[in-house]
């Protein structure tokens, strides 16, 4: 320890004295060495909650946006609608007309579809057939076309937090024309890897998302 720190043993001696008295270190009485107490539980806990996954999310969105140049939402639920909270535009002159703070339903486009699919307490609000709620599950996306306005087509992956609970839905959105392989593949991916990359930021790890895959 003194030799990666670069400290004297004295001064390490102290510190970690001190770091078990407050519980961020714990002893072992059998072999004197040393592993992380109880006390970084609370620690870790509280970064967690501290972690702002929109501000996590926005970069990821950037670069999607720009990659395809369609436009990208991030939402949250609130009661029976999902909800925009995060939106960036595409600079295509026809695109979805969307704000900050609409609400939208659950029952209609791909982003609804995520909400339900990974969230059983929200089904009371519609009735998807199971078979497509276990596809998305395993696949860990959703599209939908024509489902909320007839011209409007969206791809829509979910973002899990630390407990491996869906927290927020991102998705891209515009024509249906413009969906369609092999551009539509390329959606799929992008929001996928940017999916997983988000969700392991805000603590969920590569292996409980797989966990996610098999359950569904």
């Amino acid at each position: 320890i003194c030799k990666s720190v670069g400290l004297s043993k004295s001064t390490v001696h102290r510190t970690m004295a001190t770091m078990e008295k407050r519980g961020y270190l714990s002893q072992s009485l059998e072999n004197g060495k040393y592993r992380l107490g109880v006390k970084t539980l609370s620690a870790g806990k509280a970064f967690l909650a501290g972690l702002d996954f929109r501000a996590l999310a926005l970069p990821y969105m950037r670069t999607i946006r720009d990659t395809i140049n369609e436009s990208v939402n991030l939402y949250v639920t609130n009661g029976s609608k999902r909800v925009v909270i995060e939106r960036l535009e595409s600079d295509e002159p026809l695109r979805r007309v969307l704000k900050i703070g609409d609400e939208l339903p659950l029952d209609r486009g791909a982003a609804g579809k995520v909400f339900l699919a990974f969230s059983p307490n929200l089904q009371e609000f519609a009735q998807i057939d199971p078979a497509i709620m276990a596809e998305i599950r395993r696949q860990h996306y959703a599209v939908s076309h024509g489902e909320r306005e007839s011209d409007a087509a969206s791809v829509a992956v979910p973002l899990f937090d630390h407990q491996a609970k869906i927290i927020a839905v991102l998705a891209v959105s515009g024509p249906t024309i413009r969906f369609k392989e092999p551009q539509l593949s390329s959606y799929i991916s992008i929001l996928r890897e940017s999916s997983e990359a988000i969700s392991n930021a805000l603590g969920c790890s590569p292996a409980r998302l797989n966990a996610l895959r098999v359950a569904g």
